[in-house]
């Protein structure tokens, strides 16, 4: 759980990019994903969406 909270940090630092954070979380197990706010999940899942429909 420390990890993705460290990856959820430098996403929203720009130290890494949106696509890294959603690898990871991609790759969780399914009691790891179980540990996250759904709304967060979606959220972050979702981002690369939400940003090109937004550059259209």
């Amino acid at each position: 759980m420390e990890k993705l909270h460290e990856m959820i940090q430098d996403y929203e630092e720009n130290r890494i990019v949106l696509e890294e954070l959603q690898e990871f979380i991609w790759g969780l197990s399914e009691s790891m994903l179980e540990t996250i706010p759904e709304d967060r999940l979606i959220y972050y899942l979702s981002l690369s969406y939400k940003i090109a429909v937004q550059g259209k």
